[in-house]
């Protein structure tokens, strides 16, 4: 999960029997996501000792050889967000929210956050020019839950997967995808300690057009903001179907 010193290659790389680490990886992260934990299996010797090392988790040995590694910990995936490619995890999402009897979303926010990212662009155009770096997932401190840029707009997209949506959740929602709020106490409004060289340097350079979306799965309890789209099945029933038809449904189950 670095690059390597002098070599310009990162450690997701390596072939591991018919596949690569990242796929291996990426496998695991999606059964963390609908199980709430996953064994990493073939991140054996060395690759897995690394990956043991650079904090992926937990390794389990057979006669003194790693055999796999866990994956346990909410901080790892949320560090495997920025190595992991949206267009490489997304399919396999919508695989597993179609077997039957469907498996538990234990990490349902996560998912949504894969599924709308993906869902927010022309991917066919997307994928083929490899602009996956287009799509962020800020940090927890700074506002937004994706933040998308394609076609010169950016969009700033918070995800409220509830079963229900106050009047204060949505004027919450809200408030994170206004770049003024960046950064802030969400009840003082006020810039917070350490952060205040990161605000400066995102507003300094957000000159895009900027377009400001909440997604709640149920119908909120209150009128939207004037500047902010809601999305939702009733607002954009063909929003996810690039992924496939019926998303909506599985998503509210």
């Amino acid at each position: 999960m670095k690059e390597q010193k002098g070599e310009g290659t990162c450690s997701f790389h390596p072939i591991v029997d018919d596949s690569t680490v990242a796929a291996i990886v990426t496998q695991g992260l999606v059964q963390y996501l609908f199980n709430g934990k996953a064994a990493i299996l073939f991140l054996s010797d060395q690759i897995g000792a690394d990956a043991v090392q650079y904090g992926l988790g937990f390794c389990k040995a057979i006669k003194s050889s790693i055999f796999s590694v866990s994956l346990e910990e909410l901080v790892v995936v949320e560090c495997l967000q920025y190595f992991i490619s949206v267009s490489d995890i997304v399919h396999e999402i919508c695989r597993q929210l179609r077997v039957y009897p469907k498996p538990q979303m234990t990490e349902k926010h996560y998912i949504l956050k894969y599924l709308v990212a993906y869902a927010h662009a022309d991917f066919s155009t997307f994928v083929m020019y490899k602009k996956d770096n287009n799509i962020f997932f800020p940090n927890q401190f700074c506002g937004p839950d994706i933040a998308v840029i394609y076609n010169d707009i950016v969009y700033m997209i918070q995800i409220d997967s509830s079963s229900e949506c106050s009047k204060q959740q949505l004027v919450n929602a809200c408030h994170t995808t206004d770049f003024n709020f960046f950064y802030c106490n969400n009840s003082t409004k006020t810039v917070l300690s350490g952060f205040e060289d990161e605000r400066k340097e995102m507003l300094d350079v957000l000159e895009l057009k900027v377009i400001r979306r909440v997604l709640c799965s149920v119908s909120p309890a209150t009128d939207m903001e004037n500047d902010v789209q809601l999305l939702n099945e009733t607002t954009q029933p063909d929003f996810f179907d690039c992924l496939g038809t019926g998303l909506w449904g599985l998503l509210k189950e």
